[in-house]
């Protein structure tokens, strides 16, 4: 019997060394497992905060962007409309005035006031309604 309780007893010390063995294995692998997952996590939360303030950078230059847009088109419709009262001049001194009258009306007035044009608008306005309603 001692000899049965001697290879237990052995038998039993080596499977409780081998099994704190592997208990310690698996804690370490789980233990830098973690870390690398929490790591992961850092460095995707830290990617998320640099492309959110990307995208709100990204928004307001689109936002001064359109603004630009709408200054320039507004611009353009201003000079637009500038030609268009020269175009008419032009029209009236060649004697087309049903032309300029309509190229005077397709003008819309909030892009010629506050400008030189806005008295030469009125004048040839006037000036082609007088001879178209002549003609």
């Amino acid at each position: 019997m001692k000899k049965f309780d001697a290879k237990f007893i052995k038998y039993s010390v080596t499977l409780f060394v081998v099994s704190v063995l592997f208990i310690s294995i698996g804690a370490v692998s789980l233990t830098r497992s973690s870390e690398r997952t929490d790591k992961a996590s850092a460095s995707a939360k830290s990617r998320i905060e640099v492309l959110s303030d990307e995208n709100v950078k990204l928004k307001q230059e689109m936002e001064a962007l359109k603004e630009e847009n709408r200054n320039l088109s507004e611009t353009a419709e201003r000079f637009s409309a500038l030609n268009s009262i020269f175009e008419a001049e032009k029209m009236i001194e060649s004697g087309y005035y049903e032309d300029a009258l309509i190229c005077l009306e397709k003008i819309d007035k909030k892009y010629v006031e506050g400008s030189f044009a806005t008295q030469n608008y009125e004048k040839l306005l006037e000036i082609a309604k007088e001879n178209v309603k002549n003609d």
